[in-house]
């Protein structure tokens, strides 16, 4: 309905919030088409951001994020702050975490902005996985200096898996999300 001008309020909402651009014929695409698109929500069902990943394998940008709105934590919107929340760097690793039933948030990246992380530090109990290399690693480390009270999950990972997602990919997820109750166990929590 947007791309079509239907109805008129609908498109310029769109156009306004980046998700409809204009080429160089001033024919309109939308920005994150043929993409996944993961919504940033709010508890109270705000879209608060939105990150779409590219289906193609040789994409120049395998994610891309709506410009001109604050970078988001992926998930810290709608977190119950009394549970254990665990941060990872990559939307697809939160997004496996949140089917096993626990609290995952993602960084989309290995950055993470001042302001998010006044907002992560109010949260009762953070937990930081790594990725499974060493720009993860070092993120990791960064993220634990930066928000204090935050500890690192030390969750083992087999050679060659770069991130959670390798191992859902190899164990399921039922098998995964054991084991990462084992490493919250051995921090003395359980979700």
């Amino acid at each position: 309905g947007a791309m079509a001008g239907f109805p008129p309020q609908l498109r310029r909402a769109a156009e306004t919030a980046g998700l409809l651009l204009r080429n160089e014929r001033e024919q309109m695409r939308e920005l994150l088409g043929g993409r996944i698109i993961f919504p940033d929500v709010s508890s109270g069902g705000t879209v608060r951001h939105m990150i779409g990943r590219s289906l193609r394998s040789d994409a120049r940008l395998k994610y891309l994020s709506l410009g001109g709105l604050p970078k988001t934590i992926w998930g810290l919107g709608d977190v119950r702050r009394g549970r254990p929340a665990i941060l990872t760097e990559s939307i697809i690793d939160a997004v496996n975490l949140r089917q096993m039933g626990l609290q995952g948030l993602a960084a989309n990246g290995t950055g993470i902005a001042g302001y998010l992380l006044r907002e992560l530090r109010r949260l009762p109990v953070l937990l930081i996985l790594p990725q499974n290399d060493p720009a993860g690693r070092e993120a990791a480390r960064r993220w634990r200096e930066k928000l204090g009270h935050a500890r690192l999950l030390d969750h083992a990972f087999a050679a060659g898996e770069k991130d959670l997602n390798d191992q859902v990919l190899r164990l399921g997820l039922t098998e995964t999300a054991r084991r990462l109750r084992e490493s919250m166990a051995a921090l003395g929590l359980k979700d």
